[in-house]
């Protein structure tokens, strides 16, 4: 199961901008929380300041008139009788200091017994209100300015923390398999970067050795197998000019020849799925004369079955590829149909820059075939009894296909037979 990607850039990005919006709204929230306190500290010091100066006013003249304006008036009351023509929303307060809603807005009014009388003093705060809303707006739009700042500049702080490590991500896919150097620890300092850059460059060493120790192998093998098989097959040419050899000795040198070149055409193979990219030069071939050479390889077996090949190519059908890679793809794609059909055709042909090998044999099963390129893996139809091979046949045809840049498609009906058709997107004539 693979896990979705996310960018780390986005990542850090909405960590800062979390933050700083968690920060700034709790930041906010207080000032306003505080701003509404000290509104209404201030409200209830005017109201006992002019409450003081009021009764202070009256102590030294009980005809004093209490104060009138739009938001701020008063009362000065002797008895029940002047208290029941009070407005009914402060008639019945007694001493202290009240909040009452009123009109959408808020009323604070103080009231106070003193010098036998009682005095009412009522503050309407709608004003303050008003402002506060004003100053809640305010607060919003300087907030939401807040969150687009802190996304703007995250995005671009990420940036500026991450560029180390794209930057590195960059100098790694450029690297070359099997290069050591440069060494890319050398080319940072912050310090977690560096430590990266130095697992791959511990890493890149490793591959580096490890890939010269497989190509010393390989080279080795190849050149240790190639010096016997070479011999075998010389020993045998010499051994047909032999005067007086049996007809019957001369069929098995011809088939120890046959074994020996299906050998080295085997080791080929296989060292070329051991090399990381392809190494033969593209030319232009001829694909009649190659496929009908490679046919050739297999008339004993035709001649042991009803089948044959047919070759629908024109003879100026040229394509530039690499020779070897194309012999061996071929080779064994047409090994590996004949080892499937016991009685019919298979059809060789080209059109453009695709070339079809169509059989009428056993076909392959709907299970088997996304696994038909799998490395020993061997499906229900396993050939015939002759045919045993390890099923390695389309593994190495998947192999040099992907390092030549070609395309291998399969179409198959049980019973019926199967097509392959093989693409060469980058071989014009």
């Amino acid at each position: 199961m693979s896990l979705p990607h996310h960018s780390l850039r986005l990542r850090v990005a909405a960590a800062f901008s979390f933050f700083v919006i968690l920060i700034t709204g709790f930041l906010t929230y207080a000032l306003l929380e505080m701003t509404e306190e000290d509104e209404e500290r201030l409200i209830d010091q005017i109201l006992a300041r002019e409450m003081q100066h009021l009764i202070d006013q009256y102590r030294v003249n009980q005809g004093v008139t209490p104060p009138r304006s739009r938001n701020f008036y008063g009362y000065i009351t002797q008895n029940e009788i002047e208290r029941s023509a009070l407005p009914e929303v402060i008639r019945d307060f007694k001493p202290g200091i009240h909040e009452v809603a009123e009109d959408g807005g808020k009323l604070h009014v103080l009231v106070a017994d003193q010098a036998g009388a009682r005095f009412y003093l009522a503050y309407d705060a709608g004003y303050h209100k008003k402002h506060m809303e004003r100053f809640m707006v305010t607060g919003a739009v300087l907030f939401a300015g807040i969150i687009l700042l802190s996304l703007l500049l995250g995005y671009y702080l990420a940036g500026v923390l991450i560029k180390p490590v794209t930057d590195l991500s960059r100098r790694v896919r450029t690297l070359e398999p099997g290069v050591a150097d440069p060494v890319l620890a050398a080319c940072y300092r912050d310090k977690e970067v560096v430590q990266l850059a130095q697992a791959f460059d511990t890493y890149n060493r490793r591959m580096a050795e490890s890939i010269v120790r497989e190509k010393t192998f390989t080279d080795g093998v190849g050149h240790e197998l190639y010096v016997p098989l070479t011999s075998i097959r010389t020993s045998c040419e010499l051994l047909l000019n032999e005067i007086g050899l049996s007809e019957k000795g001369r069929e098995r040198l011809v088939r120890v020849m046959r074994a020996v070149d299906r050998m080295a055409e085997l080791v080929d193979a296989l060292l070329l799925m051991a090399r990381e990219r392809r190494t033969g030069e593209p030319e232009s071939i001829s694909i009649r004369s190659l496929v009908e050479q490679i046919a050739g390889r297999f008339d004993e077996k035709l001649g042991q079955k009803r089948v044959t090949i047919e070759i629908d190519i024109d003879q100026n059908e040229r394509l530039t590829l690499d020779r070897k890679a194309l012999d061996l793809v071929v080779s064994n794609l047409l090994r590996n149909a004949l080892g499937h059909t016991h009685d019919g055709v298979i059809r060789v042909s080209c059109t453009g820059s695709q070339l079809i090998i169509a059989d009428s044999g056993e076909g392959i099963e709907p299970a088997d075939l996304p696994r038909i390129f799998e490395r020993f893996y061997r499906g229900r139809n396993k050939g015939s009894a002759q045919d045993k091979r390890l099923g390695l046949g389309l593994a190495i045809v998947k192999r040099i296909c992907d390092l030549n840049g070609w395309s291998i498609d399969v179409a198959s009906v049980p019973r019926k037979g199967t097509t392959i058709t093989l693409s060469f997107p980058d071989a014009p004539e």
